[in-house]
């Protein structure tokens, strides 16, 4: 999925809130997201960015 790439190269690379990544990967809602998010990758958005960060 394009839209989870690139939000998780968001969580790594940048500081962005949660709802901006979320708005600037095309999801109206960021519990969506959250839902989504969760559902690919298997962890939070804010756990992803706490593992993975650079």
């Amino acid at each position: 999925m394009i839209r989870m790439r690139e939000a998780k190269r968001l969580l790594r690379e940048s500081r962005h809130s949660m709802a901006a990544i979320a708005d600037k990967t095309g999801f109206e809602h960021p519990a969506n997201f959250n839902v989504l998010f969760k559902k690919v990758t298997g962890m939070t958005p804010s756990g992803y960015r706490k593992a993975y960060r650079i």
